[in-house]
């Protein structure tokens, strides 16, 4: 019995390394905050497709990076109008961190552009509760107004309601 669990023990310890080298991968978190920032760099000078190409790499470094997401999809929402795209970059990224309120306002704002203004409302709602309670109501009141030119009256009233008890 002994010399059993010797030998197993032998096999898993040659077999780990060869394991970790096939199913794990190195990601570089700093490489990718450095790319982020080279592609902001590039978007704030309105050079869209040089921006997307260092958000890819930095997702390349570490394909967990919310913001990386995000501005993907802000550049395939708004600025591309290519929305199927734009919502999947969107959902990544509050996979990635469900907290961002800047990434449900995205969203909504992105399915209200391609004609989904009942979906859209509801992430707007969610953004703008989301904004509320990190005491951002000049947001929020942007996100009113934005809900406010579409049809999805409860949405609109839910939020006013927030916003109202807020402010007392």
């Amino acid at each position: 019995m002994a010399r059993l669990t010797v030998i197993i023990t032998i096999f898993l310890l040659f077999l780990a390394p060869f394991h970790s080298r096939i199913y794990a991968k190195d990601y570089d978190l700093n490489k990718a905050q450095q790319l982020f920032s080279k592609g902001e760099v590039f978007f704030t000078k309105y050079n869209i497709d040089l921006a997307l190409r260092y958000y890819f790499a930095a997702l390349d470094s570490y394909p967990f990076m919310s913001k990386a997401y995000y501005k993907i999809g802000v550049i395939y929402g708004p600025l591309k109008r290519r929305y199927k795209k734009s919502i999947k970059f969107f959902r990544k990224s509050i996979k990635y961190d469900i907290h961002d309120p800047d990434a449900y306002y995205g969203l909504g704002m992105t399915y209200c552009m391609a004609g989904d203004e009942r979906l859209g409302s509801k992430f707007l709602l969610k953004a703008g509760m989301m904004f509320l309670r990190e005491g951002n109501i000049t947001v929020a009141l942007s996100v009113y107004d934005v809900l406010n030119q579409t049809k999805e009256k409860d949405c609109k009233e839910k939020l006013a309601l927030a916003i109202e008890r807020s402010s007392k």
